[in-house]
């Protein structure tokens, strides 16, 4: 069974818990209850590949909290995700205040009921600018004061979160991001890549939020490609329709190839744009956790990006010198030449040290990682 599927496996039905019928032994386990339960973000599938036979997992979707008004009954433990998981897309603040009066009646019940709660930071602000920062501050504020366990990707994470928010930091545990190793194709397959003299190919993916940068890369990469530096530039990742007609406009005239490839990529297709020699391009104004890095390496593609958040913090020591300041004005073009500049060799050993890099932090390994922590913290 694939990470994918065991994760989706899991069922919030009582007495079925994934794909087959709850046995005695499983009654006595306790109930981990993930909130939001998120579909179609693999994260949450990676960081519970380990936790099938430690707890009773229950995934409580957006929709049947706010059915339920909150009351969704009694769990050992509820995991909080995503502060503005909650308001994805609503830009009225009524409905945002209403659905977070929901959440805090969840979390206060839960509390109150001697359950224990772990949340994972996952971002500094919300992901789009301008909706729902007042839910996003409120819960944010709640889970400071009340989380009993604060799980973060990287030290650079922890500092900040200590840096913006009055959280203790002795309830804070740093657990790595895993990679995606074995979840879009089998990590048998992957192989250290090369790449052409002289050149490098580019990919940009994932959605294409503002603060992801697509129009600094563009301008960095300019016409001709940094003076024939960038062979190919692929970006794939979903984006609107009037985006789509903009990035198009911009690259009409490249002297490089430009593969656009704008809407979602299922996932049996991930693997297929991950062709060894490239390099992964995050050209981002902010971030605190990257999961494409984290796939970037998983299959063999070092990453150009700047030195913010954990990025540095989850690649190998060997391929960071790829990194660049995001205060110097050409520090995203001096960075893609560098690229350009490795030897087909050297490109070869990076790529070597990220797909080793990987499997270290394989989503078993960094799953079981976090279930020590909390065990060690007397949450299970």
């Amino acid at each position: 069974m694939s990470l994918a599927a065991s994760y989706e496996g899991a069922d919030d039905t009582p007495g079925v818990r994934g794909d087959r019928d709850v046995t005695r032994a499983d009654a006595v386990l306790p109930k981990l209850r993930v909130y939001p339960s998120v579909g179609d973000n693999p994260y949450q599938a990676l960081l519970y590949s380990a936790f099938g036979d430690v707890v009773r997992m229950e995934r409580l979707r957006r929709p049947q909290l706010l059915r339920r008004f909150g009351f969704v009954g009694k769990a050992e433990v509820l995991h909080f995700h995503w502060e503005d998981g909650t308001f994805w897309k609503v830009k009225s603040p009524w409905i945002v205040r209403w659905r977070t009066g929901i959440v805090l009646r969840m979390l206060n019940r839960h509390k109150a009921s001697g359950g224990k709660i772990v949340w994972t930071v996952h971002n500094e602000r919300p992901h789009r600018a301008g909706e729902f920062h007042e839910g996003f501050r409120t819960l944010r504020s709640w889970l400071v004061e009340n989380a009993d366990l604060v799980h973060v990707h990287s030290e650079a994470a922890r500092d900040l979160l200590i840096e913006q928010w009055p959280v203790d930091p002795a309830r804070i545990a740093v657990v790595p991001h895993s990679s995606y190793a074995g979840f879009y194709a089998p990590q048998a397959s992957v192989v250290p890549g090369t790449k052409a003299e002289g050149v490098a190919d580019l990919l940009f993916f994932g959605s294409l939020n503002t603060y992801k940068g697509v129009d600094a890369l563009i301008g960095a990469v300019g016409r001709d490609g940094l003076g024939g530096a960038v062979r190919k530039l692929t970006i794939a990742g979903s984006c609107v329709a009037s985006r789509r007609a903009e990035l198009r406009t911009a690259l009409a005239d490249a002297t490089f190839e430009a593969d656009l490839r704008l809407g979602r990529v299922p996932d049996d297709k991930v693997a297929g744009l991950m062709n060894p020699g490239q390099f992964m391009v995050l050209p981002y104004q902010r971030t605190l956790t990257s999961g494409v890095a984290h796939l970037a390496i998983t299959f063999g593609l070092p990453v150009i990006g700047p030195r913010l958040g954990g990025i540095a913090e989850g690649l190998p020591e060997a391929a960071r010198d790829l990194l660049y300041d995001p205060e110097a004005p050409d520090g995203l073009a001096d960075a893609i030449r560098r690229a350009a500049a490795l030897s087909p060799e050297e490109y070869r050993a990076l790529s070597a040290a990220c797909i080793a890099h990987a499997e270290a932090i394989a989503p078993e390994t960094q799953s079981r990682r976090l279930i020590a922590v909390m065990q060690e913290r007397g949450i299970l």
